[in-house]
């Protein structure tokens, strides 16, 4: 079997979709499938490697700050749709205004990688990932002869306006296949119009093997200074929407009462504005905000960090916190577990299905960095219960998020798919 997908980031790009499609590529390899990824080219990146086995082809070499500013113009009135965001309410009735020709550009300069590519590979199966592709099937239909799957990563919840849950289901419908992560983002989906019968639900995953202690915390320690302090961990795209304030709101109630504690941010920008170049914003304004907090000796900004350092983080973390104001699943919180980390993650989306609340971790409502700070005040002060909830959980995502499962999940939907 071969299978091709289509994704807006790949490796070596760190990020949920990414190291979710790298995890289950290998997976699949393994059993001989034959696998090739088709991503965007950033400066760094060659047209065409071969990585552990998955062919990765890159395209848009000849891109324009023009044409990507506005991609990223519509994209980021998607995710506000989605993400329980103030959206302008004649974006889609005027949405050539709003940067929808150039995204749709860039869409069908995938598509026309992906059918010369398929041409030549002769692909079993082809499998679009996430909603900067949405068009993909539409634009694929008569041109392609094999059945087209769809992921849907971001959260599809009932305050979505009526008018993006129309224009999401329209071009939805155009696959063999939907496939969401929660059983609540499926049901809204169908409410919204969708066919049931297209739709899987199929929880995030990681490679679990990849996310267990072996003796990276003390380096990690060492090389940011932090070998006497208690350390609270975040890894995020830093965005708005991954709540990163609410953290640092957070943190002056906790030093007060545990001096020695420091928390690091781990991440940076998205692909597309890496691709544009220039700095991120969103970093000033954290940094600003832990100065007017008086925290700012307290807090740790790592940016990038490749995947050895990323799991001495980890392994070095006393609790691990994703305070998102929406997350569809929030595999962070899955890596976290996998280290047998106490974890504390809002109450949405794919969080909650993770965490059972003063089981496993805690949650709280978004934005509330009082309740944040109860709950790291009480984890820091009792390791003995950190312990039991990092055990706890650990022995939870075992059963619904490992690699394993998804793997087992994707070849049903594969074979399904190929015999019809």
């Amino acid at each position: 079997m071969k299978i091709c997908y289509l994704s807006q980031s790949f490796y070596p790009y760190v990020g949920g979709v990414s190291d979710y499609l790298r995890d289950l590529a290998r997976e699949l390899t393994k059993d001989g499938i034959e696998v090739h990824e088709v991503t965007f080219k950033t400066k760094d990146t060659p047209s065409f490697e071969e990585f552990e086995g998955i062919k990765i082809h890159r395209f848009l070499k000849d891109r324009s700050t023009e044409l990507l500013e506005g991609y990223g113009r519509f994209k980021e009135n998607m995710l506000k749709a989605t993400h329980k965001q103030k959206v302008r309410s004649d974006v889609l009735a005027r949405r050539e205004s709003y940067g929808f020709k150039r995204y749709m550009r860039i869409n069908e300069r995938a598509r026309k990688k992906l059918l010369s590519l398929h041409r030549r590979e002769n692909f079993d199966i082809i499998h679009i990932q996430d909603f900067q592709f949405l068009p993909m099937g539409h634009l694929l239909e008569g041109n392609i002869d094999v059945p087209v799957a769809f992921t849907w990563h971001v959260p599809f919840v009932p305050e979505i306006p009526g008018d993006w849950k129309e224009f999401f289901v329209n071009y939805m419908e155009d696959y063999q296949r939907c496939i969401l992560s929660t059983d609540e983002y499926l049901e809204t989906a169908v409410n919204a119009g969708l066919q049931k019968e297209k739709c899987v639900r199929i929880y995030p995953f990681v490679d679990l093997r990849r996310y267990r202690p072996e003796g990276r915390g003390s380096n990690f320690k060492k090389k940011h200074g932090l070998e006497d302090n208690r350390i609270i961990l975040c890894v995020s795209r830093l965005d708005p929407r991954k709540g990163q304030k609410t953290l640092i709101n957070a943190i002056p109630k906790v030093v007060k009462q545990l001096p020695d504690t420091k928390v690091v941010f781990v991440g940076n920008g998205s692909i597309t504005k890496e691709m544009i170049g220039g700095r991120s914003k969103v970093l000033g304004s954290l940094k600003r905000l832990a100065s007017e907090r008086g925290v700012k000796d307290k807090v740790i900004f790592t940016g990038y960090v490749p995947e050895e350092e990323l799991k001495g983080a980890f392994e070095a973390a006393d609790a691990v916190v994703q305070p998102s104001l929406m997350e569809a699943f929030g595999l962070t919180i899955t890596q976290a577990m996998s280290f047998r980390k106490p974890v504390i993650g809002t109450n949405v989306g794919g969080i909650k299905v993770q965490i059972k609340d003063k089981e496993t971790g805690f949650l709280f409502e978004p934005g509330d960095h009082k309740a944040l700070s109860n709950h790291l005040i009480s984890l820091l002060k009792n390791p003995d219960m950190a312990s039991e909830m990092g055990r706890k959980g650990k022995k939870r995502i075992k059963g619904i998020a490992d690699v394993s499962v998804g793997k087992k999940a994707h070849l049903k939907l594969y074979e399904n798919l190929t015999a019809r």
